[in-house]
């Protein structure tokens, strides 16, 4: 099976469209506001058919909802009324320059898209706590690495759940539950590298969802225990199984959920973070809005990991839709398939897959939500720098990030030198400014990156350089 046809056949994890996906392959006559009405036209349709679902349970949302979205933005599919879901003509038309070849262009653009709300002073629950995060400027690593520009950090895992996950977990969810998908008391099935299902887990334990996660072997087991305590019913799946495999996390995914959906109909989903336009449309309207308002809108460049594409895709047409000048740099590790482009030896990236230790970051498949075409140009990572970078992250500069993390900053301080894999981009001066983005927190990762003991195991730190911990005599 080809990366196109893996694609087309997880579009219908869930045994019906996931996130609008039957809009996906009709994107060539879908550049009128006839077919963005159409789209809406069908979501109405499905809202009527659970309509049931809703009238029972109607009290209890209107609590559950957390965001007061339900008073303040009716969300939901109107006719013959005005609504801002969708993007204005010229946004729109920004957009469609950016490239029409990716299957969401146009899901997009119809949205819905939310407004950019502060964090309140009091949350109501944890969701929130979900989005607004800092915003850090890096001194001393950029230093090292003879960086002359500005490097600023996105520290997502400020997010209550930890990562940047948090936000599609969120949405994918809301989205799903203004649409009448889901109902509370459904099981919520997904296949992830670990944040994902904690951020799914999280909005499950509030809004009263079943969840079950689908995991390869290689995660923390950090990762494994959160989500059990949260909730969620976790299945290791083995890491080295392909995605078309019948053993990897995404078929064992599918397969479940069809068994749960045998004995009763309708009551299993997956949400499918790799198709579901909800996941770039949490950064389009959340991440990548928070960072124009951080900076004044003054980025010259942004570096980004990419794991399923919807972080990357979502942030980039943002920022690309207001900052036409701003360089987009995705960040993939040697044995992803992700980047485009060759080597500068000349091999291509399809021919060196190879098993890594970061985690949430790459794959053997491109997703349906990666907008590849949106970046500039990558940069390729491997282990050894990245969790080096990740640890020197924690005690250089103080922030308690994950090893993805440490992926991202030592492309980013490549990028800013222009030293790409694709030899596009220019150098930054000391007047520019570069932005990353550091997708989780060391809490995930205690028994592996951020211990002397494992990084030795691994061959990615030498023995003689382990931080020995003094022994302190317990007072009597």
């Amino acid at each position: 099976m080809t990366n196109m046809e893996y694609v087309t056949s997880a579009i219908t994890l869930d045994g019906d469209p996931v996130g609008g996906m039957g809009l996906v392959f009709a994107v060539g006559v879908l550049f009128s506001a006839v077919a963005i009405a159409a789209h809406r036209s069908t979501a109405v349709g499905s809202r009527s058919s659970v309509g049931e679902h809703e009238n029972g349970a109607a009290e209890w949302m209107e609590h559950a909802n957390h965001s007061d979205l339900r008073n303040q933005y009716d969300l939901r599919p109107r006719q013959n009324q005005n609504t801002t879901d969708i993007l204005s003509q010229n946004d729109a038309m920004a957009q469609r320059a950016l490239g029409t070849d990716w299957s969401l262009t146009e899901q997009l653009i119809a949205g819905p898209h939310l407004p950019l709300r502060p964090r309140p002073k009091i949350c109501d629950t944890a969701l929130d706590a979900i989005g607004n995060t800092p915003l850090v400027r890096l001194h001393k690593i950029p230093k090292q690495h003879g960086v002359p520009c500005e490097i600023l950090a996105k520290c997502e895992y400020f997010n209550a759940g930890g990562s940047v996950k948090d936000r599609i977990g969120k949405r994918m969810v809301e989205d799903a539950e203004r649409s009448g998908r889901i109902k509370p008391g459904d099981t919520l099935i997904e296949p992830t590298s670990g944040n994902t299902g904690i951020g799914l887990a999280l909005a499950g334990a509030v809004k009263g969802y079943n969840v079950i996660i689908t995991l390869p072997q290689k995660m923390s087991s950090e990762k494994v225990n959160m989500l059990k305590g949260l909730g969620a019913r976790v299945i290791r799946t083995p890491t080295e199984a392909p995605s078309n495999s019948p053993e990897s996390h995404i078929s064992v995914a599918r397969r479940i959920c069809d068994e749960i959906n045998a004995k009763a109909a309708g009551t299993a989903h997956i949400l499918d973070q790799y198709t579901n336009v909800s996941n770039p449309l949490a950064h389009f309207d959340g991440t990548a809005a928070e960072l124009l308002e951080q900076t004044d809108g003054k980025i010259d460049m942004v570096v980004l990991g990419t794991g399923t594409g919807g972080t990357m895709s979502g942030i980039a047409r943002r920022l690309k839709q207001a900052l036409p000048e701003v360089v987009v740099v995705g960040v993939d590790p040697v044995g992803s398939l992700l980047a485009k482009g060759v080597y500068n030896d000349g091999s291509e990236t399809e021919d060196r897959e190879q098993t890594y230790q970061v985690e949430g970051t790459g794959y053997d498949f491109v997703p349906g939500v990666c907008d590849r075409n949106v970046v500039d140009d990558w940069v390729k990572t491997q282990d050894g720098p990245s969790l080096a970078t990740a640890r020197d992250l924690i005690r250089s500069e103080g922030l308690l990030c994950g090893g993805s993390s440490g992926a991202t900053t030592w492309a980013a301080m490549q990028a800013v030198q222009g030293k790409t894999l694709l030899g596009k981009v220019k150098p930054l001066r000391s007047d520019q400014r570069c932005v990353i983005l550091l997708p989780d927190s060391t809490r995930n990762y205690m028994t592996k990156f951020l211990s002397d003991d494992w990084m030795v195991a691994n061959k990615l730190m030498p023995a003689d350089v382990t931080h020995d911990t003094e022994g302190v005599a317990a007072s009597a």
